[in-house]
């Protein structure tokens, strides 16, 4: 769990989401389809749903998904810079 807040320091939030009505807007942004099942919490390991996605985060390569679980929201927020 260490390595894993490392490497979620060096990324920053693009997205996290104040109302509930924009999820579909940027899961289609950045080309993200939750349907497929793929997606898991970079924090938890949980799958990640429309119901309880927190936040996508990107360092410009790579996109992370965080879950609403307050534990998980509360790692990244510990990392944001």
């Amino acid at each position: 769990m260490k390595n894993m807040n490392r490497s979620l320091s060096k990324l920053l939030p693009v997205v996290s989401f104040a109302r509930r009505s924009d999820v579909d807007k940027y899961l289609k942004m950045y080309n993200i389809n939750l349907e497929s099942g793929e997606y898991k919490c970079a924090v938890c390991g949980d799958p990640i749903t429309r119901e309880n996605i927190y936040a996508i985060i990107s360092n410009g390569t790579s996109i992370k998904i965080i879950c609403n679980k307050p534990s998980c929201q509360a790692k990244i927020a510990t990392n944001a810079p």
